[in-house]
C-alpha cells in the first residue's frame, strides 16, 4: 500500500474520531442546557401558579386567579366510510364513558339503538361515505 494512501486513511479516521467527539460534546451541552431551561421555566410557573392560588392570610380557601377566556368552536367534517362509521367514529371518544359502565349485553343493545339513531342522522351519501360534523371547543385562559 502506498504512503499517500496510508496518510489519507489515518487522516479519514482522525477527521472522523474528532467530529464525532465534536458532535457529542455539543449534543450533551445542547441537551443539558434545554433541560435545564425547560426546569428553570416549570419551577418559574409554579412559583406564580402557587403565588396566584394561595389564599390571603386569615382566608380558608384556595384564590381562583384572574383569567381572560376565549373560546373557538370549530366543527370538523370527517368523512367516514363503513358499517356504523358514525358509532365506530365516536366508539374511542364520545361513547366511551357510557360503554365502561355498562354490562356487555345493555351495551350491544346501548350501541344498536344509538347506530340506528345516528343512521339516521346522517345517512351515507351516494358514493357511501357519511359526512360527520365534529364540533370541538377550544379554550384559551391567559393571566
Amino acid at each position: 500500500m502506498y504512503i499517500r494512501t496510508r496518510l489519507a486513511l489515518w487522516f479519514i479516521l482522525i477527521m472522523s474520531i474528532v467530529l464525532v467527539a465534536f458532535s457529542i460534546a455539543i449534543y450533551n451541552l445542547l441537551h443539558a442546557n434545554l433541560l435545564a431551561d425547560i426546569d428553570s421555566d416549570v419551577r418559574q410557573r409554579a412559583a406564580i401558579l402557587r403565588l396566584a392560588a394561595l389564599p390571603e392570610p386569615g382566608e380558608t380557601t384556595l384564590r381562583k386567579p384572574q383569567l381572560d377566556v376565549s373560546t373557538s368552536p370549530d366543527i370538523y367534517l370527517q368523512v367516514l366510510d363503513g358499517k356504523d362509521p358514525v358509532v365506530n367514529f365516536m366508539r374511542g371518544t364520545a361513547l366511551r364513558p357510557f360503554l365502561s359502565v355498562l354490562p356487555e349485553p345493555e351495551a350491544a343493545k346501548f350501541i344498536e339503538a344509538f347506530a340506528e339513531r345516528m343512521a339516521a342522522a346522517y345517512p351515507p351519501q351516494p358514493n357511501g361515505q357519511t359526512l360527520f360534523p365534529f364540533r370541538r371547543l377550544f379554550l384559551v385562559a391567559q393571566r
